[in-house]
C-alpha cells in the first residue's frame, strides 16, 4: 500500500532515490503553544544530544566536545516548505522534494554540522499569520535551549514559495536574529523593506515563474508585493554584497530539470556555492 504521502508527490518532482534514508535521521516531533500544533522534523547531528536534564539526554559536556561537536558551535537551520506539502503527517515536508532535508547530508554536515528544523503547517496556519511567527520563534529558542551546541547568534532560515514568503515576513518581524536567508522563488509586501537589510540572503527565482512572479504583483489582496526582482532591485545599493539573486531563464528549469518554472528549489537543492555560501561562517 502506498503512503499517502507518497501519493501526493508530483511525478516530475520526485525526491532523490536516498532522499528516505536522510529523512528516517530526523525526529518526528510536535510542538503546541495555546491553540496552535506544528509537527515537525528535526536533524541533530551525530553527538548532539540534549542537555542535561532533558529526556533521552545522551551527550552533554565535554563527553559531547570529544563526540565532536561542542556547545554553542553549530547553526540552528529552520526550513519552511510551500503550500504544496501543507498537513498534519509530518513527512511531506522533508519528502517529497531533496530541498527540505538536502542539508543533513553527510557531505554538508561534514562541511558544518547543523540542527535542522523543518516544521509543517495545515491552511489555517500559514507561515506568514503572526501567530504561527510566534510559535516557530518560540520553537526555535526552546531547541537551543534543549541542545545546547546550537549557537544562538547562528539562527539561518530558507523556504520556497509559501516558506519563503513566510520567511521574509520572519525577518521583517525580528530584524537580526536570522544570520543568513535563501529565499526560492517569494515575494513580500511593500512594507518594513528596511527590516530586510539586517540579514544576508540569496534569491532564487525563474523569469518564468507563472505562480509566484519574479517581478510585482498582487497577492491575496489588492496589496502589491515584490517579487525577488524587486526586493533585489530595491535594496543591492544598501546591502551591497549581503544580497544576492540568481535569475532562471525563460524554459531553464523545464529545459534542465524537468521541473514547472516555479520550482526554484529543484536546482537551489542542487547549487553547491549557494549551499556553502548559506551555512558557513
Amino acid at each position: 500500500m502506498v503512503s499517502p504521502w507518497k501519493e501526493r508527490i508530483p511525478e516530475w518532482d520526485e525526491p532523490s532515490e536516498d532522499n528516505d534514508i536522510i529523512c528516517e535521521r530526523f525526529l518526528k516531533r510536535e510542538y503546541t503553544k495555546g491553540d496552535i500544533t506544528l509537527p515537525y522534523r528535526l536533524f541533530v547531528p551525530e553527538g548532539g544530544g540534549r542537555s542535561t536534564g532533558s529526556e533521552g539526554g545522551n551527550v552533554t559536556g565535554k563527553a559531547r566536545e570529544s563526540a565532536g561537536i561542542p556547545e554553542k558551535s553549530v547553526p540552528l537551520i529552520l526550513f519552511l516548505h510551500g503550500a504544496d506539502v501543507t498537513g498534519r503527517d509530518n513527512e511531506l515536508q522533508i519528502r517529497a522534494h531533496d530541498i527540505g532535508s538536502v542539508l543533513a547530508r553527510e557531505k554538508w554536515q561534514a562541511i558544518q554540522p547543523s540542527v535542522i528544523l523543518a516544521p509543517q503547517y495545515d491552511l489555517g496556519y500559514p507561515w506568514s499569520r503572526p501567530a504561527t511567527m510566534g510559535v516557530l520563534f518560540d520553537l526555535m529558542e526552546s531547541l537551543s535551549i534543549e541542545f545546547p551546541i546550537t549557537d544562538p547568534e547562528r539562527a539561518l532560515v530558507y523556504g520556497y514559495s509559501a516558506g519563503g514568503i513566510g520567511a521574509l515576513k520572519m525577518i521583517k518581524r525580528r530584524p537580526g536574529y536570522f544570520k543568513k536567508a535563501i529565499i526560492m522563488c517569494a515575494a513580500t509586501g511593500n512594507e518594513m523593506l528596511q527590516e530586510l537589510t539586517s540579514t544576508p540572503m540569496w534569491l532564487f527565482h525563474a523569469a518564468d515563474d507563472g505562480v509566484v512572479s519574479n517581478r510585482k504583483l498582487r497577492l491575496y489582496t489588492s496589496e502589491s508585493y515584490l517579487g525577488s526582482v524587486g526586493i533585489y532591485e530595491l535594496l543591492k545599493d544598501t546591502m551591497g554584497d549581503d544580497i544576492r539573486y540568481t535569475e532562471y531563464a525563460p524554459g531553464e528549469l523545464m529545459e534542465k530539470y524537468g521541473v514547472d518554472p516555479h520550482c526554484a528549489w529543484v536546482p537551489v537543492s542542487r547549487d553547491e556555492a549557494a549551499l556553502k555560501w548559506f551555512i558557513e561562517k
